[in-house]
């Protein structure tokens, strides 16, 4: 809790009044985070405190009292750098007997009737400055949540209302809703305070149904426009996971309504993907008819669907077992990469697992694949948990059978590859697998492989575009990239983008069609058309939007790789 977190000093005095300001907090047994601006003797101090707690909420009182003697001694402030706010209790006791009623008159002189931050500051005509402690504490709000809501949204009831999802910017993950609407209720912050607030009417009998279905509402009309791009569960200072939050909200939600048929015929959709890879010119030649496509949109409100893809890693790569790592010695493992082929690329991008099996295979790798599974992550985002529990602890098992074998696992797209490190660890929590991601595989690399210096086209420069929810949880991808290309002499330039406004399904459903063509114009258009460079993009969805809005599909990073090796070979 951020009650003394400003304080300021001289900076010749600051170590010595760290040393009593930690002494202070250690004789109450708090933890604390501590930081901030040495060079101006300015300190960010949060204590640890369960505001729920009633015992622990009135140290607030002692420990302010205490802090602002110990500012004052030192010949320093209570507020060194932002706002006093219900600081502004200690007003007199800084400003002192003379120049306090001074602010006082001045106050009442600009704002005689007292409307602007009353009780803050500067109270006239001997009014009374607000309490630090007398003010309505969110805890105490809180508190009336029961225990088990308060574990399952632990994240919203975090949230410390710092702001960061705010940003305007567009090249920022943090965050996409909020970044095309400006409605912070769709944003990390307002869906954390409509989660509360729906926390708290669940946990409390006797609220009337229709106050109870307004903010029930209300809470899914948000949730509604989240990308789960993961921007909030990194880039957010306290981790506000709102996918997570949103998935077992809409279990809650959808328990009591009964479910539309569309998300039953959704939750399905991975199955149906097996079936269009199989039958692939059928499945193209049916989607392409227009009253399929209308049929779809009406049935689904699912728009612009893609093409199924060929490819040809059924027949170049065999499906790995655990017998055969039995059957391998120590080098031979290390040399060994076994493909987590996602649905959705294997169903419609065939050409880069392609490409990655074949590059991996000219650097020396001995490459092997899984079959295709579901993923699940249609069932996690419509709060289909049940069944998405069986899917993550299915595939958790089979990748860390070979995980165990000291085999290395590779995802070709960030969003699923994933899925291993967050929506499956919550539902197997004691199994850690890591499915990396192909870039930091070839960065890392094997010092006995030699990459050679395959050369790009002369005077050809490329830019290298990453998904958001990559660039969220694996920051690291596109400079590991370009560390890749540099080894083939080739010239990458990250390039820093927002959310391209596709993840996953969410560009494809027809009501949000208008905010992911938004999205996609804010950070994604320019790069894709800049003429000095040709865009190289990870991400299969972004890879998608581009194909949509900017009429061609870019290539993968590792496509370009794979066909300047094979031109190169062709030539000699």
């Amino acid at each position: 809790m951020p009650f003394v977190e400003d304080t300021a000093v001289p900076p010749a005095v600051l170590a010595d009044f760290v040393r009593e300001f930690r002494s202070i907090l250690d004789g109450y047994g708090l933890q604390y985070g501590m930081f901030g601006h040495a060079d101006v003797g300015c300190l960010h101090v949060r204590p640890f405190i369960d505001m729920k707690d009633p015992q622990q909420a009135a140290l607030i009182r002692p420990i302010s009292d205490e802090v602002a003697k110990l500012a004052k001694r030192y010949g320093g402030l209570l507020w060194g750098e932002h706002g006093r706010g219900y600081r502004g209790e200690y007003s007199p006791f800084f400003f002192g007997p003379d120049l306090y009623p001074e602010l006082v008159r001045i106050k009442a002189a600009f704002d005689p009737e007292n409307r602007f931050n009353p009780g803050k500051l500067a109270a006239p005509d001997r009014g009374v400055i607000d309490r630090i402690d007398g003010i309505p504490f969110r805890g105490k709000l809180d508190s009336v949540i029961e225990p088990g809501l308060a574990a399952d949204f632990d994240r919203a009831i975090a949230c410390n209302g710092n702001g960061a999802c705010f940003s305007w910017d567009a090249l920022d993950v943090l965050c996409p809703s909020y970044k095309a609407t400006h409605d912070r209720s769709q944003s990390p912050k307002g869906r954390s305070a409509l989660l509360r607030a729906w926390a708290r009417i669940e946990s409390t009998p006797g609220v009337s149904v229709e106050e109870a279905v307004e903010v029930e509402e209300a809470v899914a009309a948000s949730l509604a426009t989240c990308l789960s791009c993961k921007g909030c569960t990194s880039l957010c200072p306290v981790k506000v996971d709102v996918p997570t939050m949103k998935s077992r909200f809409m279990e809650r939600y959808y328990r009591r309504r009964g479910r539309p048929p569309a998300h039953r015929l959704l939750a399905q959709i991975e199955t149906v993907f097996t079936i269009g890879r199989t039958f692939q010119s059928l499945a193209n030649l049916t989607l392409r008819t227009r009253a399929v496509r209308a049929f779809v949109r009406k049935l689904l409100g699912i728009v612009d669907l893609p093409a199924f893809s060929k490819s040809q890693l059924d027949r170049e790569v065999p499906i790995f077992s655990p017998l055969i790592a039995r059957q391998m010695d120590e080098r031979a493992r290390e040399l060994s990469v076994v493909i987590v082929e996602d649905s959705f690329t294997a169903s419609f991008d065939g050409a880069v697992p392609v490409a990655a099996a074949r590059l991996l295979k000219h650097l020396g790798y001995n490459v092997w694949r899984l079959p295709v599974l579901p993923n699940g992550k249609l069932l996690h985002l419509l709060g289909m948990r049940e069944r998405f529990a069986r899917t993550a602890k299915r595939r958790i098992e089979q990748c860390a059978a070979i995980q165990d074998e000291g085999i290395q696992l590779v995802g070709l797209d960030a969003a699923t590859a994933l899925m291993f490190e967050q929506e499956y660890r919550e539902f197997v929590p004691g199994m850690r697998v890591e499915v990396m991601g192909l870039e930091s595989l070839l960065a890392k690399g094997d010092p006995s492989i030699k990459f050679g210096a395959h050369m790009g086209k002369q005077g050809v420069r490329y830019s290298l575009l990453g998904h958001c929810t990559e660039t969220a949880l694996r920051p690291q991808a596109l400079n590991q990239w370009a560390e890749v290309f540099a080894r083939f002499g080739i010239d990458a330039t990250p390039v820093r983008t927002g959310c391209c406004g596709m993840a996953g399904l969410f560009g494809h459903e027809a009501r949000n069609l208008q905010m992911s063509r938004r999205l996609y114009d804010l950070s994604w258009a320019v790069p894709l058309s800049a003429a000095e460079t040709v865009p190289l993009v990870t991400g299969y969805s972004c890879r998608s939007q581009a194909k949509r809005f900017a009429g061609q599909r870019p290539q993968h990073p590792v496509e370009l790789l794979w066909s300047l090796i094979a031109g190169e070979e062709d030539d000699e």
